[in-house]
């Protein structure tokens, strides 16, 4: 009579599991870093999705096919030259609710140059304020960035940037850049090389430390970005260590840009 009597206990506290969206990073292929501190993921809207086939926003059909994770030409006004693609501005201007905050769920293989268009055609929809979707070993979170004011204001000097390419990550402070060792010369210098397994993200992380250490009353703003080839994961990775950690945090205010070096 024990035996029943534990059985039914245990039946009757049985829960329905937990609805997790289609669109929730767990659900997708979303980069990994190796993150000293996330921002938590938060269901707020629908979720714009970007595989190596497709741009989704929500649970809809695709909003439009890519080729190998690229735009055709021909949604993207303006063509090969363009940066805006309509029916994803369409989409996001159609949303109810005045959302001025977008996560993003993007594919670590995307290359760099359909991220940049996905980000312009959302600032072209009023979403300021970005959240890539990202893992940290079985954790899921956000990485938050900011679109740069159009007219350039609200971006004060000196300017810090890091820009992920084929050698390496570029780190550069107003008209320096900064080489191996984390030493400021005029001329052509890399911050980080690569890897076996990509860009050296340690490297990265001891030169703006570095740097922040060196410059404490510089503006706590980072510009980050990549050459158009760059998949969208190194740029996550590079956006990851840019925060440095909650005790000793880099740069509180990331800033994407298009990829103009």
């Amino acid at each position: 009579m024990a035996v029943v009597a534990l059985a039914v206990c245990v039946h009757s506290v049985t829960r329905d599991p937990v609805y997790v969206s289609p669109t929730h990073p767990s659900r997708l292929r979303v980069p990994s870093v190796e993150a000293l501190s996330l921002d938590p993921y938060v269901e707020d809207g629908a979720a714009l999705v970007v595989t190596m086939r497709d741009v989704s926003l929500g649970a809809a059909p695709p909003l439009l096919a890519l080729s190998d994770g690229r735009f055709s030409p021909s949604d993207i006004q303006g063509g090969e030259n363009g940066h805006l693609a309509t029916r994803i501005l369409d989409a996001l201007a159609a949303e109810r609710g005045g959302h001025r905050t977008l996560t993003l769920s993007i594919e670590p293989e995307v290359p760099f140059a359909t991220v940049a268009r996905v980000v312009y055609s959302a600032g072209q929809a009023n979403r300021s304020h970005l959240r890539f979707a990202v893992r940290r070993g079985a954790e899921f979170g956000v990485l938050t960035i900011v679109l740069p004011p159009l007219s350039g204001s609200g971006v004060l000097s000196p300017v810090t940037s890091a820009t992920v390419f084929a050698e390496g990550v570029i780190v550069a402070r107003g008209e320096l850049r900064y080489d191996g060792t984390c030493e400021g010369v005029s001329g052509r210098a890399v911050a980080a090389g690569r890897t076996a397994a990509g860009p050296d993200f340690l490297a990265v992380t001891r030169c703006l430390s570095r740097l922040r250490a060196a410059f404490p009353r510089d503006p706590s703003t980072l510009i980050v970005s990549a050459d158009p080839d760059i998949p969208f994961g190194e740029l996550a990775s590079l956006i990851a260590v840019s925060r440095g950690s909650d005790s000793f945090p880099f740069y509180s205010r990331i800033l994407i840009s298009a990829g103009v070096r």
